[in-house]
Formats: structure tokens, sequence, C-alpha cells
């Protein structure tokens, strides 16, 4: 049985210490086989691959997703996304997969007309296999930001998140992760609207999310939010910095994004009793940003405040 979640890891390794062989301009022949290699192997291990819950290899009379595309053109493919992939956003796994299902698997079935011709002799289901990758570059210029790719970012994440958050079920201590994550989630919605968040984000992520704690720095005509969609998020505002600080000098001066510490540090004395200094709240962040790494997504640095 193919592992899949092995095959990811050893991917994105693969990758990354290729890029990392590019910006030390060293050679790269070896790095570049190795890395495809991997992703040819885990192309022909990949038995099934589901679209809308079919099986599209099954469907295609191919044995593995590796034969859904001549060599040469997967080669093609695979050597525009390793030239244009970066790392700090999706991991190489998720963009490559992203662009063969994008590239591959939907131009199979929006263009090759795959019909389904019976032989009554032999009883075979005859598929046209008049594939043409389109030689468009840009296409593998687009943003990892992509829909498609951001929501499996998103789905990674919130799975994550919400193991986190079983951990603290019945713990005295704060999961700062479920909170981070709140902040990070609405401030996608603040940033790109709800219908970007409708395609972008699984349902699952608001139950990952301390709403309460959404609803402390959120509001809606001063009264807190609701948070249980996200247009209730969308349609929020920002408190302003003085709800927390008390200073009338801060009344016109938004409380994030990202949110001050200060924002963290009351919200923590108001479930803990407690208090805690600002400068604690910074390296909670850091440990947050590896999280959103690991998801292929972007750090709490790449968030300007305002």
């Amino acid at each position: 049985m193919l592992d899949l979640n092995g095959y990811k890891e050893k991917i994105n390794k693969a990758a990354r210490e290729h890029y990392e062989l590019i910006l030390e301009e060293k050679e790269t022949t070896n790095a570049n086989k190795q890395l495809l290699f991997l992703v040819y192997e885990m192309l022909s291990g990949r038995k099934v691959y589901k679209v809308n819950g079919r099986n599209v290899c099954n469907s295609m009379m191919a044995d593995s997703a590796a034969e859904l595309l001549e060599w040469d053109k997967l080669k093609k493919l695979f050597d525009d996304c390793v030239k244009r992939w970066t790392p700090g956003k999706a991991e190489f796994f998720v963009y490559f997969m992203h662009f063969f299902k994008l590239r591959v698997i939907d131009k199979l079935e929006s263009r090759n007309k795959i019909t389904a011709s019976f032989d009554n002799e032999n009883d075979i289901i005859e598929i046209e296999k008049s594939m043409s990758l389109t030689e468009d570059n840009d296409a593998l210029a687009d943003s990892v930001e992509d829909k498609m790719t951001l929501k499996e970012c998103y789905d990674c994440l919130s799975n994550e998140i919400m193991t986190k958050k079983t951990m603290y079920d019945n713990s005295p201590k704060f999961c700062y992760e479920t909170r981070f994550f709140t902040e990070y989630l609405t401030y996608f919605i603040y940033e790109y609207g709800i219908a970007k968040a409708n395609d972008t984000i699984p349902q699952k992520a608001l139950n990952a999310i301390d709403k309460d704690f959404a609803a402390y720095y959120l509001h809606k005509k001063g009264s807190p939010i609701n948070p249980e969609g996200f247009m209730d998020i969308a349609d929020s505002e920002l408190r302003p910095l003085s709800h927390f600080t008390g200073e009338e000098s801060d009344k016109s001066t938004p409380c994030g994004y990202w949110l001050r510490n200060i924002v963290y540090t009351e919200y923590y004395r108001k479930v803990k009793g407690k208090n805690i200094t600002a400068s604690s709240v910074s390296p909670k962040k850091k440990d947050f940003d590896r999280l959103l790494e690991a998801a292929g997504l972007n750090g709490f640095h790449d968030i300007k405040p305002n």
C-alpha cells in the first residue's frame, strides 16, 4: 500500500534541498533526478486518484496516476514546477499535485472527450487519448495561494489545530495555537473577503477556532460577534486598541492585524486569571509560524500590522 505521507515528507525534503543548492549556486543534477524519481515513484504507486469521489485512474483505464500523462509531458510539468516553486508558501508536494490535477486530470476530463463506446465483441471501453497539455507557462506562474492549493493547506492546518485543541481540553495550560489560528483565519477573511474564504477555507476550520477569542477582539456595531459562519466574521470590525489599553490616545488605532500582544495578555488574564508579559507572546508566535510553514501558509511575520 502506498505510504502517501511518507512520500510527502521525502518529496518536500528533497525539494527544499534542491532549492538550497540553487541558492548556493551548486550542481543540482543529482538532486533534481532524486526529486523527479520520488515524484514519479509516488505517482506510479498512486492507483487511486479520486475526483468528486470517482477513481479517475480506473475510469481512464490507467493502472496508476503516472500513466495518465506521457513521460515527456510529465517531465515538462515537473520542470516547470521546480523552476517556479519557492519555499515559504505551499510545500512542493502540494504545489506539484495542485498543478497535476489542474493541468492533467482536469484537462483529460474536459478536453479528451472521454467516451464510453462499447465494442459488442470485446466489450471494451475505448477512451480517446489525444491529450495535449497546454504549453501555458503563465498558468504555472499562478500564486500558490490559488483557492485549490490554499484549501488543502488550510485543511492540513485545521487538522493540526484540532489535534492541539483536543490535547488542551482538560489542561490548565493556555493553548496559544488555537488562538493564533483564530487570528490567522479571521485575518484571511478580513483581507480577502467572504467569496475567497468560502472557496478556500474548509468549514471545519470554524470548529478549530476559539470563538470566544474572536468575539473578544471583533465586534459589530459595538457588540461582540457570534462567529458561527464566515459571514459573521466578514461583517465584523476590529476593536480599537483603547479597548485593551484603556488609553484614550489609542481610540483611533485598531488592535491588529497582527493582533497587538496586549490583546493576548488581556485575554489570558480573562480566562486564566493570571498576568503574563507582552514579550512572552512573541516566541509563541514563532512556534505557530512553524505550523503555518509546515501547512504551506505564510507566517505571522508576513502579516503587516494595521
